[in-house]
């Protein structure tokens, strides 16, 4: 305080002394990113309550300001509401920190009638989460993944949300391959003899090569039972795969014709002329 240099005093008197009171800037440290905020910082006049900014995040509660953060261990101390002086000095600076309490929602697992479904999930909003697999998947089948939608289109893995909703509930579907298996019903090969397919979509239909006394069926060639009643479709077509199953291929058994060749072009009473063989078949020729 300044002395009275100047003042008059011939008497007695009382001298009232006169304050301004210390300001000093608070700013805001929001912790998080894509934090919207209506400052950065904001002045506090010492001993007078401020009004204190309020944060809002996509995702997350704003729990509060505080004095201290650690941001290895994530902890928090000192609430701080404005109603209090943080430091006293005329034109200083100190920090406040915003505390969230992030969502939690729930996933739900769909299988679409494949397998056992994990049990629900609960997801935390920012946070990964690893996610379960089907159980007791039937023969024949092949668990590929999860998927934000039930076209299968958009893969999910747990890394990202679905959605921002405090308590909500959403799913997630799983797509499927099956095996569908070549037979090659006991001629020729094929490697290897199975393909997994998404169910749904299409396969080509392979075309076996052709073995010796055998001929594949290019025309109806490849069929539901070993026995080729019925027919699935053409080597080189397009086939949906909607389920597993095991292809039978069909086959023609080659006939060879015979001419035979004799000089004076007879043959014994009880001889039958051959005029063509089945490839697994035997023909007798004449001795006389």
């Amino acid at each position: 305080m300044n002395g009275l240099s100047g003042v008059a005093v011939d008497g007695p008197t009382t001298f009232y002394a006169k304050w301004t009171p210390n300001v000093y800037t608070i700013n805001y440290n929001t912790v998080l990113t894509d934090v919207t905020i209506s400052e950065n910082s904001t002045q506090k006049t010492y001993g007078e309550n401020k009004t204190l900014a309020v944060p809002t995040k996509v995702g997350y509660d704003f729990a509060g300001w505080y004095k201290n953060y650690n941001a290895t261990t994530k902890q928090y101390s000192n609430a701080y509401d404005g109603t209090t002086d943080i430091i006293s000095t005329n034109g200083g600076n100190t920090t406040i920190y915003a505390k969230w309490t992030a969502h939690t929602y729930t996933i739900n697992y769909v299988v679409s009638g494949h397998g056992t479904a994990p049990s629900p999930a609960t997801k935390t909003y920012g946070d990964n989460l690893i996610l379960s697999n089907p159980t007791a998947i039937p023969n024949g089948y092949t668990f590929d993944g999860w998927f934000k939608d039930a076209s299968l289109t958009d893969v999910y893995t747990g890394n990202t949300d679905l959605t921002t909703m405090q308590g909500g509930t959403v799913y997630i579907y799983a797509r499927w391959k099956a095996r569908i298996t070549y037979n090659v019903n006991g001629h020729g090969s094929i490697s290897p003899n199975y393909v997994d397919v998404i169910l749904n979509n299409n396969i080509i239909l392979p075309t076996l090569t052709n073995i010796a006394g055998w001929t594949f069926d290019t025309t109806n060639s490849w069929y539901n039972e070993a026995s080729c009643q019925n027919l699935i479709g053409q080597a080189g077509t397009n086939y949906t795969v909607t389920e597993p199953k095991t292809l039978f291929a069909k086959w023609t058994e080659n006939n060879y014709a015979i001419t035979l060749h004799n000089n004076d072009g007879t043959y014994r009473a009880d001889y039958t002329v051959p005029t063509s063989r089945l490839y697994h078949l035997s023909t007798t020729l004449p001795t006389n």
